[in-house]
C-alpha cells in the first residue's frame, strides 16, 4: 500500500505481510525496516501491545470499520469481541452440517482454521471454501487438481479422502474413486451419500511380501476404508466395489444387515463349497474392464472367510455387472443382492 502524509504527499510504499488466514500482521518498508506488528486473539481482537497498522484491512484481510470495532465481510458485519456476526446469514452453506444452522456463528466456531471472505461460507487456510454451490477457491486462490477431486468426492458422497494413511491420494486414484463411487451410487438409486456420509478413505503402503493389494474396512466407528497398494500402483476398481460393500455393512443404519442376510440363507446355490462366490454365478472369474488393469479377479476374498466376504463379493459383482443371469446361481445371487438392498434404497 502507499501511505501518504503531509510531509510526503506522493506517499511511502508499505508492504503488508499476513498470517495463514490472511490477517495483516506486519507492515514494513521496502527494506524491511521499521516494521509495525499487530497480532490477534483467535476471534480477531488485537492482542495487547500490538502496534497501529497503517491499513484498515486487518483480521483475515477484511476491513475494520473505524469507531465501530466491527469488520465488514462483503455481505454482513462481524464483531470480534463477541466472535459472532451482527446479522444472520441469508443462506445455509451446507444443510448437512448442523453448525451451519446457527446463522450467527462465525466459521463453525473454528476461527483458527477458517475464514469467511464472503460472509456466507467458511474457507480453510488453503483457500478451500464451501457454500450451497459446492466447493470453490477463495478469491485469488486456486485448487490443486488433487484437492479439487477430494472436494468433489466430499461434496457428492460425503467421503473424506484423507492423506493420513501413509500415501497421498494422487489424481489417477482420486478420479478412479469418484468414477467407482458414481457407479456404486447408480446401483443404490442415488442413496450412497446418505448411507456412508462422514466416512474416511485412506491410502496406505502394501507390505513388500505377499499379494499386490487389499483393503481393510473399519468394524468400529468411525467408519472408513484403508486401501493398500504397492509403490505407486493404482487401485483395482473391483476392490473398491468390494470394500464399499463391506462399508455398507459397517455403518449406522445397516450395521451387519447384509452379513446377517447372507448368514440366514440356507445353502444358497451362489456360494461354492469353498465359501467363495460360485463361478457359475459369474460371467467371468476375471474382469476385463478395469480402467487400469487388463485383468482383475472378480472374487476379491480368500476361501472360507464367511458371510461378510460373500456379501462384499456379491455386491461387487452386482455393481461390476458381472452376474450371469443365464444361470440359476447368478439369478439367485442377483435377486438376493437386490432384495437385501431394497429396504434401504427402494427397488432397483
Amino acid at each position: 500500500m502507499r501511505e501518504a502524509t503531509s510531509a510526503n504527499p506522493t506517499g511511502q510504499v508499505k508492504f503488508l505481510l499476513s498470517d495463514h488466514l490472511g490477517s495483516t500482521t506486519v507492515a514494513t518498508d521496502a527494506n524491511g525496516a521499521n516494521p509495525v506488528q499487530q497480532l490477534y486473539k483467535p476471534w480477531g481482537e488485537p492482542r495487547p501491545n500490538s502496534s497501529i497498522l497503517p491499513t484498515a484491512y486487518k483480521f483475515t484481510g477484511q476491513r475494520e470499520m473505524a469507531g465501530l470495532g466491527l469488520y465488514f465481510y462483503q455481505s454482513r458485519f462481524y464483531d470480534p469481541l463477541l466472535g459472532r456476526w451482527t446479522q444472520p446469514d441469508t443462506l445455509i452453506p451446507n444443510p448437512g452440517n448442523v453448525l451451519d444452522w446457527d446463522r450467527y456463528a462465525y466459521v463453525r466456531a473454528n476461527p483458527i482454521r477458517y475464514d469467511d471472505p464472503s460472509g456466507h461460507n467458511g474457507c480453510d487456510e488453503d483457500g478451500n471454501c464451501f457454500d450451497n454451490q459446492g466447493w470453490h477457491p477463495a478469491r485469488g486462490k486456486h485448487f490443486r487438481v488433487e484437492e479439487t477431486w477430494r472436494k468433489i468426492i466430499w461434496s457428492r458422497y460425503g467421503v473424506n479422502m484423507s492423506n493420513d494413511g501413509g500415501k497421498d491420494w494422487d489424481k489417477a486414484n482420486l478420479q478412479l474413486m469418484f468414477n467407482s463411487l458414481t457407479k456404486i451410487d447408480n446401483h443404490l438409486n442415488g442413496h450412497l451419500r446418505s448411507m456412508v456420509v462422514g466416512s474416511t478413505f485412506w491410502l496406505s503402503k502394501h507390505p513388500d511380501s505377499g499379494g499386490e493389494y487389499n483393503g481393510s474396512t473399519n468394524t468400529i466407528p468411525p467408519s472408513g476404508i484403508t486401501f493398500f497398494t504397492k509403490s505407486t500402483q493404482a487401485l483395482r476398481q473391483q476392490n473398491i466395489f468390494h470394500e464399499v460393500g463391506h462399508l455398507l455393512d459397517n455403518v449406522r443404519g445397516t450395521w451387519d444387515v447384509f452379513t446377517n442376510a447372507v448368514a440366514n440363507e440356507v445353502n444358497p446355490c451362489w456360494v461354492a463349497s469353498d465359501d467363495k462366490i460360485n463361478p457359475d454365478a459369474l460371467l467371468g472369474l476375471y474382469l476385463q474392464n478395469d480402467p487400469n488393469y487388463a485383468s482383475v479377479e472378480a472374487r476379491q476374498t480368500y476361501s472360507h472367510f464367511g458371510s461378510s466376504e460373500q456379501w462384499a463379493d456379491a455386491f461387487a459383482n452386482y455393481v461390476a455387472g458381472n452376474i450371469n443371469l443365464g444361470s440359476t446361481a447368478g439369478t439367485d445371487m442377483y435377486n438376493f443382492v437386490t432384495g437385501a438392498l431394497a429396504p434401504y434404497i427402494g427397488n432397483p
